[in-house]
């Protein structure tokens, strides 16, 4: 059997950069959001941008599966694509037993399960205090996962702009 080899990813990451949650990235491109204008003001705040596959792919899935708006679409892939974006898509595929019982457990989507995962194994590797950041519009799932587990992170909750420090 033929193998595939996909080699180890190491990232610099920027103190402040942001992972950011698929209902920020989605309002960014879909100007029919009402928080769209919002959205591209924040995307101009940080200097570097963290988007897991599962973001990727559920962001792409509300702008062109369920809205059929393919320019939006490939607007946003463009911006994934530019360097100057800052934006950095990180891939953690080998940690999807932890993702899921992550998710089992918690009862979050494995979108928000990867990303808290990644966030806080980001504040562990990287010795960051405080954590590192997410933003999102929906700060409940990632508040009910404290009941089951201690993360190393912190939330930027986009709609009073609050932050969270779970550290």
């Amino acid at each position: 059997m033929p193998s595939f080899t996909i080699r180890e990813v190491v990232l610099d990451l920027h103190r402040d950069a942001v992972m950011l949650d698929t209902n920020v990235v989605y309002a960014a491109f879909s100007t029919s959001d009402s928080r769209h204008r919002d959205c591209l003001a924040f995307l101009d705040l940080a200097p570097q941008f963290l988007l897991t596959l599962p973001v990727i792919v559920e962001t792409w899935g509300l702008l062109v599966g369920r809205d059929g708006n393919w320019e939006a679409g490939f607007e946003f892939l463009g911006w994934i694509n530019n360097p100057s974006s800052g934006t950095v898509v990180v891939n953690h595929a080998e940690s999807m037993d932890k993702i899921q019982e992550l998710a089992r457990s918690v009862h979050v989507d494995c979108v928000d399960a990867t990303i808290l995962y990644l966030a806080h194994e980001i504040s562990n590797q990287c010795s960051y205090a405080p954590g590192f950041a997410i933003a999102t519009y929906d700060v409940a799932d990632f508040l009910r996962s404290l009941k089951s587990f201690r993360f190393k992170l912190r939330i930027i909750d986009l709609r009073s702009l609050d932050e969270i420090d779970l550290s």
